[in-house]
């Protein structure tokens, strides 16, 4: 059986943690920034973009991030992304990839880095480091090196402009083995 004394003890052991804890305001935002507060991260996420309530463009990916970046939000793909673009009748016209995805929602403007492959219905392919699409102009460039593979022909060159649709693209400064027809 335990003495007065060494109850006391163990009581007193038990509770001084409790008096030495306190909650330092300034401690804990010098710790925790307002940054970190006003984020979010989302998995296995799909964002819409939908014109006069027809889907346009589908964009998915494994995780999203969402950051206040002073008055406006910028959403980030960093485990890549991947993206539908529709034509008018509903039906997928092409399909882009990329390592790494980030989107300010204040410019309406989402680049992509990393690995961009993009692959149309009929059959072409793009592949460069960054792509950048402008939602509100429907317009995809990029300044960077890329190389474009059709069926029957390749075109390297720097810098590369497309409508949404990647309907009427031209490349900058284009090389490599040209179709020309008569």
């Amino acid at each position: 059986m335990m003495s007065n004394v060494q109850m006391t003890g163990i009581l007193m052991l038990m509770v001084l943690p409790w008096w030495s804890c306190s909650n330092d305001v300034s401690e804990i935002n010098r710790i925790v920034s307002d940054e970190a507060l006003q984020g979010e991260i989302m998995r296995d996420v799909e964002v819409l973009y939908s014109d006069s309530a027809v889907v346009r463009v589908r964009m998915k990916g494994p995780v999203l991030t969402r950051m206040m970046d002073g008055q406006h939000m910028v959403e980030e793909f960093p485990e890549g992304v991947q993206m539908w673009f529709f034509g008018p009748a509903g039906r997928i016209d092409s399909e882009l990839r990329a390592d790494h995805g980030e989107r300010d929602e204040r410019e309406n403007r989402v680049i992509l880095k990393g690995n961009v492959i993009w692959e149309s219905r009929v059959g072409d392919k793009m592949e460069t480091e960054e792509l950048i699409w402008l939602q509100k102009d429907e317009l995809i460039y990029s300044t960077q090196f890329v190389t474009i593979t059709r069926p029957d022909e390749v075109i390297y060159g720097y810098g590369f402009e497309t409508d949404q649709a990647f309907k009427k693209w031209k490349i900058r400064s284009p090389e490599g083995r040209i179709r020309l027809t008569e």
